[in-house]
């Protein structure tokens, strides 16, 4: 005599369920499937009608590559193989315009033809006259009339060192009065006499943000 098993009626519903569950899942599967023949067929009409780029799902205009990129300053597109195997070259020309680098460090430049940008306070009076760092620090200026007096804005942060190359004419034409914190790196510490006509070079160096300044003699009339 045979003896089969009858499982339970819950857990013969549950087998169903899940087969039924699982025929849902490869039925959709296979539908999906179908459709994908008929979406890459227009993706590719699309692309050969020349109309097939877009950039993102909020785009709303079909258009070439090249076209929906924008070249901007100092970048170009060049399209190579017209209407053939085609290619999109993307050149950019580099600093052939003013380049501000925000005080950001630049490692390991090799320079070449490199000059430096003038500042010139032209021929002073007497008083008191500014030397903006961020305008330049190759600086020239003719002495003439009453005492002159020298002040400094901008140097660079504590850390950094600064440099000013102060080209005077006529230094000794009158008394000259630098930075609060100046000290001569000469013999003495004492300030070079100056000719009253001629020209000299004076370089000045912080490395403390202006606080203090060495001032070094470097050759001109005295």
């Amino acid at each position: 005599m045979n003896e089969y098993y009858t499982p339970p009626a819950d857990v013969v519903a549950g087998v169903r369920a899940r087969s039924a569950k699982i025929n849902e899942l490869i039925a959709a599967a296979d539908a999906g499937f179908d459709n994908i023949p008929a979406d890459l067929a227009a993706t590719i009409a699309a692309l050969t009608s020349g109309s097939g780029v877009v950039v993102s799902a909020d785009d709303t205009t079909i258009g070439y590559l090249d076209g929906k990129q924008l070249a901007g300053s100092n970048i170009t597109f060049v399209v190579g193989s017209p209407g053939g195997n085609e290619t999109l070259t993307i050149s950019m020309t580099v600093l052939d315009a003013a380049l501000n680098a925000a005080d950001q460090v630049i490692s390991r430049p090799k320079f070449l033809d490199v000059s430096e940008t003038e500042n010139p306070l032209g021929t002073l009076t007497g008083g008191t006259d500014n030397i903006d760092m961020e305008l330049g620090n190759v600086v020239t200026a003719t002495i003439s009339t009453a005492e002159q007096t020298f002040t400094v804005t901008n140097p660079p942060a504590t850390g950094s060192s600064g440099k000013i190359e102060l080209t005077l004419t006529n230094a000794g034409d009158q008394t000259l009065n630098f930075m609060a914190g100046s000290v001569w790196k000469t013999s003495g510490q004492a300030a070079p006499a100056f000719k009253a006509t001629g020209t000299s070079k004076i370089i000045m160096v912080t490395d403390d943000a202006g606080a203090s300044w060495e001032l070094y003699f470097c050759g001109g009339d005295l």
